[in-house]
């Protein structure tokens, strides 16, 4: 995972993958979500959106939604260029 986005979806993957690990991947989740909103506030409203689902426990639905903060951030870096 090259960018904060894919490491959030990758930690997601992981939480439905590995639950016993849960804690930790819990905890290296929000703060990374902190940090991309911190960078990137117009994003905020997505990634709530995915650790709403999280914190539920629907993993599989905040990985349908990582995908779309990753074509998010896609997008946002090439208008950047």
């Amino acid at each position: 995972a090259d960018t904060d986005c894919k490491r959030l979806y990758l930690l997601v993957q992981l939480m439905y993958m590995d639950s016993p690990n849960l804690v930790d991947y819990h905890v290296k989740f929000w703060a990374l979500a902190q940090r991309i909103v911190a960078e990137r506030p117009g994003l905020a409203d997505h990634v709530g959106g995915i650790g709403k689902e999280v914190t539920l426990g629907n993993y599989y639905r905040a990985l349908k939604l990582g995908k779309k903060l990753i074509a998010m951030e896609k997008d946002g870096m090439r208008n950047a260029e």
